[in-house]
């Protein structure tokens, strides 16, 4: 189904990849148009999932348009009503994950410069607003990116309390160390608000970095 979306006919031939995404089912996909690309459906239904992934396609165009090495990316709905799921074809990267080179520290320092630099120019894309991107200011216009948020403390402060009373919860601090920082970020709000808007990569682990 989710091939027939992309107007991929019979002649092009799929198998699911041995190793698995979180939220996504992984297919290679090769097909007499496209060459080898790669598949991508969400595990999760419904439209806010949808929607995310069509925020990630349009984002993915964006930092193109900025000069990063980034796949090109094509969105579809899949499916109808609360059993809609996301899905994405992306061209095939190169490379490897950069999770093999865990048990290697030189070939990991040595990739690690390339990451850095790749997250710096990222880091360096502004925008207006602050927070989680706003599937909106994209969909409105191409390459514009917007924060729900018009401050970064409105964005920190708007669960604190609850962070904090699940972290208790969870035997990861006492009442004490919960209130102590509460004050620590009481203290910095005026510095949280001064810092200019920039994109940030919100998982930069070495399990989502292909190198």
């Amino acid at each position: 189904t989710a091939l027939k979306a992309f107007g991929l006919g019979e002649d092009a031939t799929w198998h699911r990849i041995a190793s698995q995404g979180t939220f996504h089912r992984l297919y290679d996909v090769l097909s007499p148009v496209g060459g080898a690309q790669l598949l991508r459906v969400s595990t999760l239904r419904g439209d806010e999932s949808s929607q995310l992934m069509e925020l990630e396609c349009r984002l993915t165009e964006a930092l193109r348009h900025a000069g990063l090495p980034v796949c090109h990316c094509d969105w579809r709905r899949v499916g109808e009503g609360p059993e809609a799921r996301g899905a994405h074809l992306l061209e095939r990267a190169p490379g490897a994950s950069l999770s093999t080179k865990d048990d290697d520290e030189i070939a990991m320092r040595a990739a690690l410069g390339y990451v850095g630099r790749f997250l710096a120019t990222l880091h360096g894309i502004s925008g207006r607003g602050y927070g989680p991107l706003s599937h909106a200011g994209l969909a409105s216009e191409p390459r514009r990116l917007e924060g729900l948020h018009e401050r970064w403390d409105d964005y920190v402060f708007l669960r604190l309390e609850d962070h904090l009373v699940r972290c208790v919860a969870a035997g990861a601090m006492n009442e004490s160390e919960a209130r102590d920082s509460r004050a620590h970020f009481d203290a910095m709000r005026e510095a949280l608000r001064a810092q200019r808007p920039a994109l940030l990569h919100g998982d930069p682990g070495s399990h989502n970095v292909i190198v």
